[in-house]
């Protein structure tokens, strides 16, 4: 059971898309996910050109999220968190929970972003086997990849969704 709440989840918010009903096409392309009229909000930006998409978010906390979405049958969302102010924390286990707590902050604002907590879920039973950049398959076809990478203005909390092997 928790197995198919995790891919429903998944694929409900992976395929927030529209179809286009075109023959030979990919038949959907992404939505945005995220709106400004969500609590916690300040600002919200959607981007899309065929099968990609790019959803800018800003929320009161500081964190800043860009979502980046591709494919048509197979499907990749890499969600990109930055923090507000310095995080000098190398430790990978660190970022490790940095993700699962992200994606319970977006669990919780709203119903429809439940599936995010389920991640969450999902990425805490990988904990004996993580390391930072390495995929996970946390349940069979659904792939999860956990990084950090440093930038001019601190680091950037990585996690990458998809339904085929990373």
């Amino acid at each position: 059971m928790r197995a198919w709440s995790i891919f429903i989840g998944y694929l409900i918010l992976l395929t927030a898309c529209n179809s286009t009903g075109k023959e030979g096409d990919c038949p959907t392309t992404p939505n945005a996910i995220f709106s400004e009229d969500l609590p916690g909000v300040d600002s919200h930006d959607f981007m899309q050109t065929g099968t990609e998409g790019l959803e800018i978010v800003g929320f009161h906390s500081g964190v800043f999220l860009e979502v980046f979405q591709s494919g048509c049958d197979s499907l990749r969302q890499e969600f990109r968190f930055r923090f507000p102010g310095p995080v000098e924390e190398e430790n990978p286990e660190f970022w490790f929970q940095e993700a699962q707590n992200q994606f319970r902050t977006l669990g919780s604002l709203g119903p429809t972003y439940g599936p995010f907590s389920q991640y969450a879920d999902a990425l805490a039973l990988q904990e004996a086997s993580f390391h930072l950049a390495q995929p996970m398959e946390v349940e069979t076809g659904f792939w999860m990849q956990v990084d950090k990478i440093q930038s001019f203005d601190g680091p950037t909390l990585i996690i990458v969704l998809a339904n085929y092997e990373l």
